[in-house]
């Protein structure tokens, strides 16, 4: 297999505006970087597992959950909430015998950052900040929090419904509302959030520490944040203000890195949220020649996985039946000139012939974020100027 293109899989080289790929063809190294964009900061999880800040045009390699790391792709995304850490500070209210602790605890950024939040076990023990929102849309409401001997802590989203965390001891037990779900952060800590639509041009973002305890308790609280999104994205700290993530995109335009007239895309794709979006857009997009001849992963309006082949501006969809975008997808096409082979996670999907056509002149490779993608992590990419076989195909797209 002659492999013109690799580019992730463990090996992670970035700096500000660029991310190595590299050919290492008989041994005989040669780079062939990526430009990044982003406009602002962002958070990712690092090696260590904790959140850190990295600087506007730096590439987001993120380990949560995986030792190898995946660079992590988002659109852009506002935090409305105007201060995400201190809850005593502007924007939020005490509402009856709530205690605030600023700087109590170790938060998930491992700093002592984390504000202790106590109730004394009255019902309308919470706190509060009022949201101007756009009725009929979408938001997600998330924070990251650690119990220390509440029962039950309630959150309220932007809608009137509110979802209940059940705790058993330091672990959470189960969570009861709709459109609700964790992520296990390690020590202790959770990321919690509730997805709800609104209902009027504003809201009472709502925080029980311990609802149903009489004697009261007490949970270590962290980043909060609401977005006009249908899944939360990564932490945008706030002090004081709404703040805004742009959007990443990488492009790579090294033509003709390939001079056959077959070849191989791979990809290896982290589980991202569902988006149940029927989109064209470039997921991540490979281009060819001249006339509009690509190969791009998309997704179809049930968030399957999607291949679009796109010759001569003619798109032809092929979708992976039952392989969903919360599920890692690792993903090879073959192309010849008159057939194309599509295997997922060690399964054949499609095996078809098609409208005749070159590959021998590959003019670009690039991303672009938008809402109707979602977020994507890359694990891995290769670029071969071969069909592979099915063995192969097979043997490279096994989990």
């Amino acid at each position: 297999m002659a492999n013109t293109l690799k580019f992730g899989n463990g090996e992670w080289y970035g700096k500000k505006d660029t991310i190595l790929a590299y050919n290492d063809e008989n041994n005989n190294y040669k780079p062939l970087p990526f430009d990044f964009s982003r406009g602002s900061s962002a958070t990712v999880v690092n090696k260590d597992g904790l959140i850190e800040t990295v600087g506007s045009g730096q590439p987001r390699i993120d380990y949560k959950d995986d030792s190898k790391g995946a660079l992590l792709l988002e659109p852009q995304s506002t935090n409305l909430i105007i201060q995400s850490e201190y809850f005593d500070g502007p924007g939020w209210q005490i509402f009856d015998n709530i205690v605030v602790e600023q700087n109590h605890s170790i938060s998930p950024q491992g700093l002592q950052n984390a504000s202790k939040i106590t109730s004394s076990g009255g019902s309308n023990d919470f706190l509060y900040e009022n949201q101007s929102v756009t009725s009929g849309t979408t938001y997600t409401t998330s924070c990251f929090i650690k119990n220390i001997d509440s029962i039950r802590t309630g959150i309220y989203g932007v809608s009137s419904s509110d979802f209940n965390i059940y705790w058993d001891g330091a672990e959470i037990d189960y969570v009861v509302g709709t459109n609700v779900d964790y992520e296990d952060y390690g020590n202790g800590w959770y990321r919690v959030w509730k997805t709800s639509t609104a209902t009027g041009g504003s809201s009472i973002m709502r925080f029980y520490p311990d609802r149903g305890n009489a004697g009261g308790g007490s949970v270590l609280l962290y980043g909060y944040q609401v977005e006009a999104k249908s899944y939360p994205t990564s932490y945008i700290p706030t002090q004081g203000g709404v703040v805004t993530r742009l959007g990443d995109n990488i492009t790579q335009t090294t033509p003709n890195l390939s001079n056959s007239q077959e070849v191989t895309a791979f990809i290896d794709l982290g589980a991202r949220p569902l988006t149940g979006i029927n989109t064209t857009s470039n997921n991540f997009r490979i281009d060819f020649g001249t006339g509009n001849t690509r190969i791009i992963y998309n997704q179809n309006s049930s968030s399957n996985h999607r291949i679009e082949l796109n010759i001569n501006g003619s798109a032809t969809y092929y979708t992976l039946s039952n392989l969903l975008t919360t599920t890692r997808a690792k993903i090879g096409v073959s192309v010849t000139p008159t057939t194309l082979v599509i295997y997922a996670n060690g399964v054949e999907y499609h095996s078809v012939s098609i409208a005749s056509t070159d590959w021998s002149n590959l003019l670009e490779i690039e991303t672009n974020i938008t809402d109707a993608i979602g977020n994507i992590k890359i694990n891995d990419f290769k670029l071969y100027d071969t069909a592979l076989t099915d063995q192969e195909l097979q043997a490279l797209t096994t989990i």
